[in-house]
């Protein structure tokens, strides 16, 4: 929960400042925050906006969920809870990790962790999420 609640802030801000408004290929992770409450807060922040943009300084051009799709990423390890809402954060930037070699983390059961996590996920978007989106953030060949 500490994760979370510190990986808050900083994504408003950015989001809310117009820095990725201004900079869009800046890149932000939020990392060691799980994804279970991104939804939620990416909802918050759309329906805030449409309420009150008229008061918004700087004005933003997109949804701030648009401005997370477009530059954000979050990684997780064991988020049930937070791929069941993938329609709401997008799939593109939810990236799997073992947090190795952290105890909090999934070694060494991690090819245990994935099949339970991911059992009702579509094939494409669990190979996206365990490697294809930090390959392509990072620039990682994938073969």
């Amino acid at each position: 929960v500490l994760g979370m609640s510190k990986a808050m802030y900083p994504m408003v801000q950015l989001i809310g400042s117009g820095a990725l408004q201004h900079h869009p290929n800046l890149k932000f992770v939020l990392v060691e925050s799980g994804i279970g409450w991104l939804a939620w807060l990416l909802t918050q922040m759309d329906d805030n906006h449409h309420k009150r943009h008229m008061w918004e300084s700087p004005r933003l051009d997109l949804l701030p969920s648009e401005y997370f799709k477009r530059q954000g990423y979050a990684t997780f390890a064991d988020a049930i809870v937070g791929l069941m809402v993938r329609e709401v954060t997008g799939v593109e930037c939810l990236l799997w990790g073992s947090d190795y070699p952290h105890d909090e983390g999934t070694f060494p059961n991690s090819r245990e962790v994935i099949e339970r996590t991911f059992i009702d996920i579509p094939e494409d978007e669990k190979r996206k999420i365990v490697g294809g989106n930090a390959a392509r953030l990072y620039g990682f060949p994938m073969d």
